[in-house]
């Protein structure tokens, strides 16, 4: 398991990761493995031990804004 540290830069680049991709829904797994793929190859994390897994997020997650309602007459 990564440090706090570690984690918080691997949890920081997925999150770019999935913005920079259109914030597309189910594919944390994925953003977190390639985000973590960039650090260790950049040096920033260790590549020693196996890969570690993404925290544990909730199945349904809020949205990230509103919205819009539709007018009612």
């Amino acid at each position: 398991m990564p440090s706090p540290e570690i984690e918080q830069r691997i949890r920081d680049r997925a999150y770019y990761i999935w913005l920079e991709e259109g914030a597309p829904p189910g594919r944390s797994v994925e953003h977190w493995l390639r985000a973590e793929a960039e650090l260790r190859a950049k040096g920033q994390v260790r590549t020693d031990g196996p890969k570690s897994a993404p925290p544990a997020r909730p199945a349904n997650p809020a949205p990230l804004a509103p919205r819009p309602r539709k007018k009612t007459t």
